[in-house]
């Protein structure tokens, strides 16, 4: 529930808080169940209709989703759908380059839409690179979402969100709380070093969003091909995601408080067999064999677990968010808070964060500044193992608990032996767990020289300090495990990124001939460091006290850090003649501390080319059923700083030195320390470079 309140004044927090409905919403994968807070029940009905443009004429790939949640299809190519909805939802009907309409469907089975046009979707700004252009005039490769379709899911990250949404776009999301989803834009592009996109959040260089609020989006926009990013240099070969977060508006301050809550189960369980029929199959394929019956197959043990049942819970998810955003002629102003939980379908995982945004701004004259911050904590309980593949693993005629075994859990013996792991006992002996505190921010100032020259300072900073524990109790979980004693590990961190560019924009119209152009230099510095201790020896519970001087055995201690910097010099430019003919080109140059001096920089450049068509004199004589259509084509050379390696691959082209290697020498065998090399400089390792080659056709089959 969204709500807009014009006078804060006249509203009080008391009576905001008891008129607020608690809207259940399911989060993808697990199936929803829909639930409300009176006694009505609440039935499925089978919903189906045909979604038409304005003409009559059906639209196939419409989608057609149940409001504030997941549960959704798409029409087919006759604009036909079918979906089971509760009988008292409301569905929305989205389409590109069509307005959305939401439709209550109040017990009926069969709804039928005609979707209008959306004259503005081909106007829309978009940003490539360090400029924006308008949607038509694009020459590369970009889709784009707003924050209206992002902030409908109800998920933890945007990334989740925008699953599904954007052609090109590869969102693997593996469902465990708190983890981010592996985003892949057009394939994997590379084997050895990183493939996830770059994200770029105000002007804020990221490869991580996991603690992102997607209430906070207001535009995603992804570039894809090289014209779009060669701007990026050395970041840009895997794709780049530009996020825009809301912002005030001028006029009186509104309120936004929203909130959903709703469960997580499994809709589909596995169909396995019990202890009985397990004890049929298994003295077959022993007695086929030839082989004595293992002794839990031939008699009943009185055990027949379904591991399932044991493993498997009720999860949920919840998520708060509460916003003031106001602004005047020459300023804006947005301060939001939210609160995310998320409790997995299995026990142990867990999530949740919290999150403070400001965001303001404000014009004088020439001068223009505004800034952008988001300070988040996050607490994660990780998963343990791959418990789904456990239970495939584990026999019905083992138990969960056994008093005999050390820890007091069941797994496979010689009884009945397996080598699957009791997945129960993993995720509660073990105990792993993730605190961050997280600071992303970005400010801006611009001057405007002329109407048609300006310098902009960026300056941004991702800070994040973490804090890892993990704590194994006492105890086995798998069938010839050795013993290990209780152990407790503890590492400490914190990761610093810093950003600053200097742009100098020009743009200018001379007649029907439009230029504009960008020319910029950026330093980026990060540092890392990382402090790890682990201790063993912390008894046999059921009582422990988790603290690394507590243990009594094999103490440890460890740690590095290392710093790696990056300076580019960068161009962009676009033109255009009457909207019909379109050039852009860009070029970037990179340099990295974590390669050799005699081979640090790289060059990256990109040039693409379009025509829009439908501005051809010729092409009025066409008709009206095309109002849109260009043709475009770029190639471009994209580059992979993502690199693998100790110390964030900073020493690559050095030698690694071990100083502690000991050796006896001599008669007497006396040991002597010593030196010895370990790796081999590789001097000339260098970008990671890919060229690309796209050619595309953009339509619009509507009216003018």
């Amino acid at each position: 529930m969204k709500k807009n309140v014009r006078y804060l004044q006249q509203i009080a927090l008391p009576s905001l808080l008891c008129c607020l409905p608690m809207t259940l919403a399911a989060a993808a994968p697990p199936v929803a169940r829909t639930a409300t807070h009176d006694a009505v029940e609440v039935a499925d009905v089978a919903l189906s209709g045909r979604v038409v443009d304005e003409t009559g004429t059906g639209l196939p790939g419409v989608n057609v989703v149940v409001k504030g949640t997941s549960n959704g299809t798409q029409t087919d190519a006759d604009g036909r759908y079918t979906l089971t909805v509760p009988d008292n939802a409301t569905v929305v009907f989205s389409f590109v380059g069509y307005t959305s309409q939401e439709v209550a469907v109040n017990g009926r089975t069969s709804v039928n839409i005609s979707l209008a046009p959306d004259a503005q979707t081909l106007n829309d700004v978009v940003v490539v690179g360090y400029l924006t252009q308008k949607r038509e005039d694009v020459t590369g490769s970009v889709a784009t979402t707003t924050g209206t379709e992002v902030r409908r899911a109800p998920v933890a990250t945007v990334t989740e969100a925008i699953q599904g949404r954007l052609p090109g776009v590869q969102v693997t999301n593996s469902g465990v709380p708190g983890q981010s989803p592996t985003v892949n834009i057009r394939g994997i592009g590379s084997i050895n070093n990183g493939s996830s996109p770059l994200y770029v959040v105000d002007g804020l260089w990221t490869f991580d969003i996991r603690d992102f609020n997607p209430q906070d989006v207001e535009t995603v926009q992804v570039l894809k091909d090289a014209a779009s990013l060669a701007a990026y240099g050395a970041s840009g070969a895997n794709g780049v995601i530009i996020i825009t977060t809301r912002r005030g508006r001028s006029g009186e301050t509104k309120v936004n408080l929203s909130a959903s809550g709703g469960p997580q189960v499994i809709g589909r369980t596995y169909d396995l067999v019990g202890a009985d029929r397990w004890r049929e199959i298994n003295n077959q394929s022993y007695d086929n064999a030839g082989l004595a019956r293992q002794p839990f197959a031939a008699t009943d043990n009185g055990v027949n677990t379904d591991w399932q049942k044991e493993l498997l819970q009720h999860g949920s998810v919840q998520n708060y968010d509460l916003g003031f955003s106001g602004g005047g002629p020459n300023s804006n102003f947005l301060i939001s808070a939210g609160y995310f939980n998320q409790k997995g379908i299995i026990e142990g995982p867990k999530f949740e964060r919290y999150s403070l945004r400001v965001n303001s701004g404000f014009t004088k004259g020439k001068l223009k500044v505004g800034e952008s911050l988001l300070l988040t904590r996050a607490n994660q309980t990780r998963l343990n193992g791959v418990p789904f593949n456990d239970v495939l693993r584990m026999l019905p005629v083992i138990p969960v608990y056994n008093e005999d075994n050390p820890g007091g859990y069941g797994f496979g013996n010689t009884n009945a032996s397996t080598f699957g792991t009791n997945p129960i006992a993993l995720q509660n002996l073990l105990n792993d767990t993730n605190t961050q505190n997280h600071l992303q921010g970005s400010v801006f100032g611009e001057f405007s020289f002329t109407n048609f020259l300006r310098y902009r300072l960026n300056l941004a900073t991702d800070y994040y300090a973490f804090h890892d524990q993990a704590k194994r109790q006492y105890g086995q979980w798998r069938q010839n495990d050795p013993l290990n004693p209780s152990s407790f590990a503890e590492n400490q961190g914190s990761r610093f990124f810093g950003l600053a560019e200097n742009t100098l924009t020009f743009d200018k119209s001379f007649g029907l001939h439009n230029v504009t152009a960008v020319a910029g230099y950026s330093e980026q510095r990060t540092d890392y460091s990382l402090t790890r201790g682990i201790n063993y020896g912390y008894g046999t519970g059921p009582t422990y006290y988790w603290a690394l001087e507590a243990g009594t055995q094999n103490p440890a201690v460890e740690g590095n850090q290392y710093t790696f910097t990056k300076r580019s010099y960068f161009g962009q430019v676009t033109y255009d003649y009457d909207q019909r003919y379109l050039l852009t080109g860009a070029y970037r140059r990179d340099g990295s501390s974590r390669f050799d001096p005699a081979n640090r920089y790289g060059n990256f450049y990109a040039a693409s080319a379009g025509w829009r068509i439908s501005k051809e004199h010729f092409f009025e004589n066409i008709g009206s059923s095309i109002s849109n259509l260009k043709l475009r084509a770029s190639y471009g050379s994209l580059g992979n700083d993502q690199l693998n390696g100790p110390y964030g691959a900073s020493y690559l082209t050095t030698a690694a030195i071990n100083t502690n290697v000991n050796y006896p020498f001599g008669p007497t065998q006396t040991i002597v320390n010593g030196k010895i090399q370990t790796q081999l400089p590789s001097l000339r390792i260098g970008w990671e470079e890919r060229r690309t080659t796209n050619v595309g056709l953009d339509m619009r089959l509507v009216p003018k």
